[in-house]
């Protein structure tokens, strides 16, 4: 698991055009960790999904 400051450093990369596997490689993370961080946080292709 990612821990939340560093989550919300690699969602500010995303935003700002990096890739996933970019991350992956900077952060030193696994793919499917990141893809699972993600979606834990409803973080989807650059914006957060608001939750109903």
């Amino acid at each position: 698991m990612i821990d939340a400051e560093k989550l919300a450093t690699i969602t500010t990369a995303l935003d700002a055009g990096a890739t996933k596997a970019a991350v992956c490689r900077s952060f030193g993370i696994k793919r499917s960790t990141l893809i699972d961080s993600l979606a834990r946080i409803g973080w989807f292709a650059g914006r957060k999904v608001q939750e109903a």
